[in-house]
């Protein structure tokens, strides 16, 4: 099955002036480098929304969507009427746009939860692919023993965060020295006063590495979902330790490796342990660092995607 192909991907920004970074930019730039290591890939595309001019000419083999926009529609329409043979997949990592993305005219799905991926897979065949880390972009910097950051938290704002997460996460490290990047929080009534900037993808294994503890949070609807965010791969990918609200699959999937809050009091609480010395986070930075390594890699992700193209063809 492994002649000769091109792969297609598509995110939701692509080096943005604006500074706007979706996750998607990140994943895709993920799957890119894996896909590269193949031999039997031959090329690699990239696009975004306002970047479609190319379509015409490049018909890849596999082209796979990553995050849900407007145009998507219009973008899947021209990919058929120029290259009919292509395998289109979408993968489905969050609800928005769900009731458009279940009308896409593509082959098949991908979606990081099982629940979710049955679903999809009454519509057209789906597989369970979860969010992976880059090991050689996010690691370890052991060149750097002083930390700039005592607690950082990166990630675009937007209503669809719950308050009651947000503030069970992030308002109790503030104390401890909370400092916040991405797009939106400078908006935010209280939280702006934290905020220190957009960050470029590129520096954020700069600034994973710059952190005692790096926070993260998922949306109400993904964690019911079973649905586990890149930050949380990319993060422990380069040995951070991490702080999160309690879901089950990343009990079953990390297990004590993250550091859980589950009601009130319990951030300020694991980050008083961390630093007065009662948590060994060097142990834990070994252990989340090796569980990624092991087992969540895009390198393991895109056999799965390749497995489900050929499936098929």
């Amino acid at each position: 099955m492994e002649s000769d192909i091109s792969i297609g991907l598509h995110s939701q920004t692509l080096n943005n002036k604006s500074g706007i970074i979706a996750g998607s930019e990140i994943t895709t730039r993920g799957l890119m480098d894996s896909f590269s290591k193949l031999p039997f890939v031959k090329k690699i595309y990239r696009y975004a929304p306002g970047r479609y001019n190319s379509l015409s000419q490049d018909r890849p083999d596999l082209m796979v969507i990553e995050g849900w926009d407007r145009s998507l529609p219009e973008f899947i329409s021209r990919v058929r009427k120029h290259s009919p043979g292509t395998i289109i997949l979408y993968w489905c990592l969050s609800f928005f746009g769900f009731k458009h993305i279940v009308k896409f005219d593509v082959d098949g799905y991908l979606c990081n939860s099982r629940k979710v991926s049955s679903i999809l897979n009454k519509i057209a065949p789906s597989k369970f692919v979860m969010l992976a880390a880059d090991p050689d972009r996010f690691m370890p910097d052991t060149g750097k023993p002083e930390k700039a950051h005592r607690v950082v938290f990166l990630g675009m704002y937007h209503h669809s965060k719950s308050d009651d997460v947000v503030n069970l996460i992030l308002k109790e490290a503030i104390p401890y020295g909370l400092s916040i990047f991405g797009y939106g929080w400078d908006k935010h009534p209280f939280f702006k006063a934290c905020w220190k900037g957009v960050l470029p993808t590129d520096r954020i294994p700069e600034l994973y590495n710059s952190a005692e503890v790096v926070l993260g949070m998922t949306e109400d609807r993904q964690r019911r979902a079973g649905m586990i965010n890149n930050r949380v791969f990319e993060a422990l990918s380069c040995g951070a330790c991490f702080i999160s609200e309690y879901s089950t699959e990343m009990e079953k999937l990390f297990g004590d490796v993250i550091l859980f809050s589950e009601k009130p009091g319990d951030t300020g609480r694991i980050l008083n342990a961390i630093f007065s010395g009662q948590i060994n986070t060097g142990e834990l930075s070994v252990k989340g660092r090796n569980i990624i390594l092991n087992n969540h890699t895009y390198d393991v992700r895109v056999q799965s995607i390749l497995k489900h193209y050929w499936s098929l063809l």
